[in-house]
């Protein structure tokens, strides 16, 4: 086994080392990216750091490391998606005893989980939520519903009513492709 270490002095502040792994009675060389991050909570006498690894066959000629890092932090991202599919829409098991009837049933969740990705990125600009937010935040709305004169308003505050305008002025936009909208949107 030969390790080498060698310090980094790349911009990014979390990278905690690098090292260049060869395992026994192996000729591909792995790189190992260690990484450190400073813990929001510390115990009294515990040491004040979380520490990560990747392990990847990747070389440095082929990709730098910052760039490695963000490589895998999305892979990571994609996992929490799939997580997201089975817990936050029920796909741990199929309900049916048919293949016909389960393939529906995972059509249907699968547009589900991506319509609430839709909402996801219309409510965060930038930093997509998970399912279960989403639904608290867009379902669980507080409003006060009045009946008059054959019409039904939803009253909400300022806050919240900027707020569903603002998601209703990004979908038009993007399915009509103009900010400008018939009709107003203060009796939501």
């Amino acid at each position: 086994m030969s390790i080498v270490l060698r310090a980094s002095t790349e911009s990014f502040s979390s990278l905690g080392g690098l090292t260049i792994y060869r395992p026994e009675g192996c000729e591909e060389t792995l790189r190992v990216m260690i990484m450190r991050a400073e813990k929001t909570e510390r115990p009294l006498f515990e040491d004040r750091y979380d520490y990560y690894g990747f392990v990847t066959n990747i070389g440095h000629h082929e990709m730098r490391d910052e760039d490695l890092l963000d490589f895998y932090r999305a892979r990571g991202n994609a996992e929490n998606y799939i997580k997201e599919l089975k817990n936050g829409f029920d796909m741990h098991h199929f309900p049916c005893q048919k293949l016909n009837a389960n393939r529906v049933y995972g059509i249907i969740a699968a547009f589900a989980h991506n319509l609430m990705r839709y909402a996801s990125h219309i409510l965060a600009d930038g930093k997509p939520r998970m399912a279960k937010r989403v639904r608290s935040y867009m379902v669980t709305v507080p409003c006060r519903v009045v009946r008059h004169a054959r019409r039904v308003i939803f009253d909400l505050n300022q806050t919240r009513k900027r707020e569903v305008e603002h998601w209703i002025r990004k979908i038009h936009q993007q399915f009509v492709g103009s900010t400008r909208m018939r009709g107003t949107t203060t009796d939501l």
